[in-house]
């Protein structure tokens, strides 16, 4: 097992695919490492105006790069959130024999939106020993959507106010 940087594995990539390793590229993926959990395309095109002001980087430019991070390994899809497709960065772990199949999961506020990354061994494992006949898999993401518990205490105070004025 080999453990890289996303930039090293993005360089090596690009090398091996032929392409041109441009520095708009790295500023995408500068930005992608900002944000601990999952994010969209459009929070990353505003990360990169703070990385790199200087550097100008159109939505195409992050739409692409993040498809060619995704087909790299070092991005995984991780489902839609209000309407928008959302993504996380894979770990660093990159195995060359088996791409390291990734399990994500992410508990959501319906309230408030706030998401929260959740290492579960108890969901990750099953998902991770399961095998496919002609499938590889490379990453999956689950999402698990309740009340946090700031909201939550938010619902049951005013379900007690209400109750009482019945």
């Amino acid at each position: 097992m080999k453990i890289e940087s996303p930039a090293a594995r993005l360089r090596e990539f690009i090398a091996s695919r032929g392409m041109r390793s441009t520095p708009e590229r790295y500023v995408v993926l500068e930005a992608i490492e900002k944000f601990p959990g999952l994010f969209s395309i459009d929070m990353i095109h505003e990360e990169t105006r703070k990385v790199s002001p200087s550097t100008i980087i159109s939505r195409g430019t992050v739409v692409n790069t993040v498809r060619l991070l995704v087909e790299a390994g070092i991005v995984a899809p991780a489902g839609n959130r209000h309407r928008h497709r959302v993504y996380a960065l894979a770990s660093a772990v990159h195995d060359r024999r088996n791409a390291g199949f990734q399990v994500k999961i992410y508990m959501e506020c319906t309230v408030c939106g706030r998401v929260k990354p959740s290492t579960d061994r108890a969901v990750i494992a099953p998902l991770q020993s399961k095998r496919y006949k002609s499938f590889h898999p490379t990453s999956c993401s689950v999402n698990i959507y309740g009340f946090c518990m700031s909201c939550r205490r938010k619902l049951e105070t005013k379900l007690q106010t209400s109750k009482k004025k019945l």
